[in-house]
């Protein structure tokens, strides 16, 4: 028998990440704009959509927080925001 949980969830380093780690800006924003949704996922990740359109995805595996941004044909003509969690000011530009 397998100890890998299944379906829907978030560990508790994932919740809190977003409570009081490098996720919470994330959060605030989810909880500050109507427009955006913040859901979990399988294997221990949500996904911020805008509207109906996926915006970025949180993973916390083997203890590290990820972020992953949007596929970069979404930024044609623009730079991809930098989502690299080893430093914080980087999240700034996705909320």
């Amino acid at each position: 028998m397998s100890n890998k949980q299944e379906g829907r969830y978030l560990d508790a380093e994932h919740i809190k990440a977003f409570k009081e780690g490098v996720f919470k800006k994330i959060l605030d924003g989810v909880k500050e704009d109507s427009e955006l949704s913040l859901e979990i996922r399988r294997d221990n990740e949500t996904m911020v959509y805008y509207h109906k359109d996926k915006i970025l995805t949180t993973r916390f595996k083997k203890g590290k927080p990820s972020v992953k941004s949007l596929d970069k044909k979404y930024y044609e003509g623009r730079e991809k925001p930098n989502t690299q969690i080893e430093d914080i000011n980087n999240l700034k530009s996705l909320t």
